[in-house]
């Protein structure tokens, strides 16, 4: 609708896109933008709305959620208060108003640049969360003015679409002749019709590949092939733990230091740490390695940082771009040049043999100059007074994303967020956080809330990056706004570890949240050397993401058909309710059926005093430094020997040893046998006052003064944590199946858990799928849990190849005829009145994949009947005994389950399992109880 200077498009009954062009302008710009691609796109079938032109001046819009008036006459035709007002007509907002320059107090914000942190908590993140298209008072505004105006065909060099530099760009960064362009979304709490719509202009969040959706191995450390292979593959295999993903930091590449040679950036494997670069891809992609099947790759790329002439392939990059090599000149980065880009991924980028790339910078050479919103802050000074720009990040973004799409695999760039549009493109960095409890409980706040503008896959660094500075966990002190390093040496166990409560927290929390990415700077995230209840726990969090990947991948399809991001939150589905507003900083929805409280506080104290009993002797500190059963609990500028004893008392160890450095640090070592070949030194050479307590001393340079320790009490029982919850109104099941919880909409405060439980909650009569671990390539057998709480209910499981674009050409649950791109899978259930009957079915559509199914039966620990008789497509499957492996490569038949001898939040106790025959069919099951 044109009227005047101003086109108003109706793109749905509660979202408009108002536009004011400059008085100059023939024409409306045509374009689509960047973070707007389908603004300009008219919904089909048309939108039934009602145009009224009260006067010359003055025209009326109406939908059935909302009315616009517009008087061209006031303030020149600009947008202003008395020139533009909406009326929404929309549920509880019914008859709220708005106007251009009215504040939005109720915004339920979206997310930010990212989480990287080097001062204290408030520095940091106290400038909250960027704008979301959501809100409590009914209505959002944005402005896309600033928007990069794009092209709408392919670019012959880069086979994508590029950015239109045929409008000159304004000073504030304007490259149109558009004064407004601005996005009024009036959809009062309807929450998910606003993303759909959200969606349907910005676009929606695509499916990662399947990989991604497991367990992630990474940190920030010099390693060679063989020491990746030996220290961290053949722990994860020995342990018995998940592993789907490797990522390699930026040590991967050379660092010359020649003139105009890149360091931080590059592009060159360093074939000392490497020798066969190619082999080891190889090795890793394939099922030699000590996991025994395929790996995904990660490398971490800074391509801000240009191409210097110590890169392998810099002379073919010269050639491609008109340089010349002799020059040995240092190329920058540009990003808004199609030939370099195109030259950049042809010698660069793309023989690298790596399955996706980590861009971890925060973009390069903009394509426009103006600077759009972006909220970030690392609390330095420096970071705090620039003038941050999302454009190039997003350009950034696209660029990879688009050249991946180009060969038909499925994209992933992991990368910092770069604004209203980024959703698009692959998985969220969350930069360099500090190891803190604060930090863990903003991003079980960030995450969800990221769902309001389709951020649907944060990856955060589980454990946190820095776990130097601040030495305490419970509080975040300023540290230095730079990067900190020390030494690490994991083949010797020299690294210096996050606080084991907080690390086993976390890793609950990655476990329940879109990615599972462990990571840190120059530390050690190796779970297996953490004191036994702490790997425990860990393990069991790491086991059980693994099996959950089949309920995430499910609900990740979701999200790219209907635009509600797997970790949601829970005002979506109670959008009245004030406390799903309280409680969205501490709990979320995991897909549907899954409601997450992670804990995000300390244990309280059990009381206990550890203290240092009985000084042995001055000795050589190797090695000490790896005393056996031992860990190092870290380095600390206020170390002292009673902090030592009490990080190393029993139960955790019976011996101490304090080494000092000679940057005023103290490092603790905790044992609970000294190595045989101790060797002791002079007494005077361990004579450098403790760095927390200058009155006692704490052994000397490559020196270490040794104690036993010795408690005041017995040891403490495993630590508990305290939790409120709201459940919404609703049946709710704990994950265990011990409680069903009938809720109206009820707080549960105080509730306590152990170190190895989690807060979980199910919606009553869900049906979970869950995976076993990998063994080889084959398809592994899937366990649908089924909960009680309902006499009838079901569950889904979507399937794909995992690695193509092909589940773009898919709708919601239907194949295009002739093809099995895509397999869905349900299970459904009914009960009969008394419980004593209770038939299931489990059947796919457009296709089917031969494999095991097992039914896991959750039942109250009260529940005494048992099945008299189990049948499958009216065969009966008689009683076995229960298999080591929980029914994988079992024969058909069924079970009680036990209690697993090491306690997790998932045992299982009483519950019937099923094991069904190995078919592609769909297979009916009936069982009846007495």
């Amino acid at each position: 609708i044109i009227f005047g200077r101003a086109r108003f498009t109706v793109l749905s009954a509660a979202l408009i896109r108002l536009e004011l062009k400059n008085s100059t302008a023939v024409s409306f710009d045509q374009r689509p933008t960047l973070s707007m691609p389908g603004g300009g796109k008219v919904p089909i079938p048309p939108l039934q709305f009602h145009v009224e032109q009260r006067s010359a001046s003055t025209i009326c819009i109406t939908t059935e959620s909302l009315s616009l008036t517009y008087d061209s006459s006031v303030s020149r035709g600009d947008f202003t208060s008395a020139s533009v007002g909406i009326t929404l007509r929309n549920g509880s907002v019914d008859g709220t108003t708005w106007s251009p320059g009215t504040p939005d107090t109720g915004n339920l914000l979206g997310t930010r640049l990212d989480l990287t942190c080097y001062a204290t908590f408030d520095e940091c993140y106290s400038n909250g969360l960027g704008w979301g298209p959501l809100s409590r008072n009914g209505w959002a505004l944005w402005d896309d003015t600033a928007g990069v105006r794009m092209e709408v065909t392919p670019n012959p060099q880069v086979g994508y679409p590029w950015y239109d530099s045929s409008v000159p760009c304004s000073h504030d960064g304007i490259c149109s002749q558009t004064e407004k362009d601005w996005y009024f979304f009036g959809h009062g709490r309807q929450y998910r019709v606003a993303l759909e719509d959200f969606s349907a202009v910005s676009g929606g969040a695509p499916l990662p590949p399947l990989a991604a959706f497991g367990v992630w191995w990474s940190t920030w450390y010099n390693f060679t092939a063989y020491e990746l292979t030996t220290t961290v593959l053949e722990g994860y295999r020995k342990h018995g733990l998940p592993l789907d993903v490797v990522v390699m930091d930026m040590d991967w590449h050379t660092e010359p230091k020649e003139p105009n040679c890149t360091s931080w950036g590059g592009f060159t494997w360093n074939r000392n740490l490497f020798p066969d670069p190619e082999g080891f891809q190889d090795f890793l992609h394939g099922s030699q390695n000590p996991l025994g099947h395929p790996l995904a790759t990660v490398l971490n790329g800074h391509t801000e940082d240009g191409i210097g002439p110590c890169e392998e392939n810099y002379t073919a990059m010269c050639h491609r771009i008109g340089v010349n090599p002799a020059n040995r000149a240092k190329i920058p980065c540009q990003f808004t040049s199609a030939t370099w880009t195109s030259a950049l991924f042809d010698t660069m980028l793309d023989p690298k043999q790596i399955s996706w790339w980590w861009t971890d910078y925060k973009g390069c050479d903009s394509p426009t100059s103006g600077h759009l919103p972006l909220v970030s802050s690392t609390g330095c000074f420096s970071a705090k007074s620039s003038n941050s720009s999302t454009a190039a990040l997003l350009w950034s973004n696209y660029i990879y994303d688009s050249r991946i799409a180009k060969t038909g695999k499925r994209p992933l760039v992991l990368s910092r967020y770069g604004g209203m549009g980024n959703q698009r493109y692959g998985i969220g960095f969350s930069g360099d956080t500090q190891s803190t409890w604060s930090t863990l409980k903003y991003q079980v706040e960030m995450t969800p809330t990221a769902a309001n503008v389709l951020q649907a896959y944060w990856s955060h660094d589980i454990g946190g990056y820095n776990v130097y500075c601040p030495s305490d966990p419970q509080t975040i002190a300023p540290c230095q706004c730079q990067e900190v390093i020390q030494p690490c040496n994991l083949t010797t166990n020299q690294c210096s570890r996050a606080d084991g409560e907080l690390y086993t927290r976390w890793i609950q929390f990655g476990a329940l949240s879109p990615i599972f990415r462990t990571h840190c700077s120059h530390c050690d995230r190796r779970i297996w050397v953490y004191p036994e209840a702490e790997f425990e726990a860990m393990k069991a969090a790491m086991l059980f993401r693994d099996a959950l990947v089949p309920y995430l991948y499910t609900a990740a399809r979701t999200t790219y058909d209907f635009a509600v991001a797997l970790v949601h939150p829970l005002y979506y589905e109670f959008p009245d309710h004030d406390e799903a507003y309280q409680y969205a900083a501490k709990e979320y929805f995991l897909g549907d059926a899954l409601l997450v409280a992670p804990v995000t506080n300390g244990s309280l104290k059990s009381g206990v005093q550890c203290a240092p009993l009985k000084y042995l002797g001055c000795y050589v500190e190797n090695p000490l430094n790896r005393l056996e059963h031992g860990w190092h609990s870290g380095n600390s500028p206020n170390q002292s020997l009673e902090v030592c004893a009490d990080d190393c008392g029993p139960p955790r160890a019976q011996y101490m040893a304090l080494e000092s450095g000679g940057n005023g640090d103290t490092q603790c070592y905790c044992g609970n046998q000294l190595p045989a070949e101790s060797r002791r030194a002079a007494e005077s050479d361990c004579s450098i006052p403790c760095s927390g307590n200058k009155s006692e001393s704490c052994g000397g340079i490559w020196r270490a003064s040794v104690w036993t320790v010795e408690c005041s009490s017995p040891p403490p029982p495993p630590p508990f944590s305290g939790v409120s919850v709201w459940l919404p109104p609703g049946t709710w099941v704990l994950w265990n199946a011990t409680k069903i919880i009938q809720s109206a909409g009820m707080v549960m405060s105080d509730l306590t858990y152990a170190l190895h439980e989690i807060p979980l909650f199910v919606k009553g009569g869900a049906a979970i799928p869950l995976r076993a671990m990998a063994q080889g390539e084959t398809a592994r057998p899937i366990t649908w849990v089924v909960f009680p709480g309902s006499l009838n209910g079901t569950g889904s499981l979507y399937e794909d190849d995992g690695t193509t674009l092909d589940y773009t050409h898919v709708s919601p649950r239907i194949s295009p005829a002739g093809t099995n791109s895509v397999v869905w899978t349900t299970l459904s259930y009914v009960s009969d009145n008394t419980g004593s009957l209770m038939n299931l079915v489990i059947e796919s559509t457009n296709g089917s994949i031969t494999r095991q199914h097992i039914l896991q039966l959750r039942r109250l620990p009260s529940s005494s009947a048992q099945p008299s008789t189990v049948t499958c497509n009216g065969r009966q499957l008689r009683r076995i005994v229960p298999p080591p492996s929980s029914g994988m490569g079992s024969e058909p038949g069924w079970w009680l389950a036990g209690e697993p001898q090491v306690p997790t939040f998932t045992s299982t106790l009483g519950a019937v399992i099923v094991v069904l025959p190995r078919v592609a069919t769909n297979m009916e099951v009936s069982i009846r109880f007495s």
